[in-house]
């Protein structure tokens, strides 16, 4: 892996077997019903959280195997990349990006498992991501635009992270 790239994607990492281990304390009960109808499970989220990284996934892939006019990332995709972050952070609820849609019931077990193999597949694709790639906008976020695959990762722990103390919230409640 590019070492531009390590950081961010140990980080990822760990921020996933941190939750893993924590989801492993909560009993079914908690992680496999919404607390409301209209609301997410636990396992919602988590599955919401595998599937943002899948579909941004099979971007990539779709963009390595084309390799054709893949542009620099712009200064103002930057600055509103370094805006959306910060937004995840306001206590201001705000609408997902159209196209986000509410997971069916899952099964936590499978959603983890699945998740981990799709981040075991993005780390085998970032071990062999020629260099030339690592620094150009090659994936496409809704709102912030061309970014690249650092980018990319900083987005994927600040999104999880957003979702995490959602989870926890909901893990409170339904704990009752």
């Amino acid at each position: 892996m590019h070492p531009a790239l390590q950081p961010a994607f140990s980080r990822l990492e760990q921020q996933r077997e941190t939750l893993a281990a924590y989801l492993q304390t909560l009993p079914p009960a908690q992680t496999d019903h919404s607390p409301a109808s209209g609301t997410w499970s636990v396992a919602q989220v988590v599955s919401h959280l595998r599937l943002v990284e899948a579909a941004t996934y099979s971007y990539l892939l779709k963009k390595l195997e084309y390799r054709t006019d893949i542009p620099h990332v712009s200064l103002f995709s930057r600055i509103r990349m370094s805006l959306l972050i910060l937004n995840m952070y306001s206590p201001l609820k705000y609408k997902a990006p159209k196209g986000t849609f509410s997971p069916p019931e899952v099964s936590l077990k499978a959603e983890m498992a699945a998740w981990e193999a799709g981040r075991a597949a993005l780390k085998e694709t970032l071990n062999q991501l020629p260099e030339e790639y690592v620094h150009l906008g090659i994936m496409k976020h809704l709102y912030a635009g061309k970014v690249s695959i650092g980018q990319m990762l900083h987005f994927y722990f600040h999104h999880a992270d957003r979702h995490i103390r959602q989870i926890k919230g909901i893990a409170k409640q339904m704990a009752g």
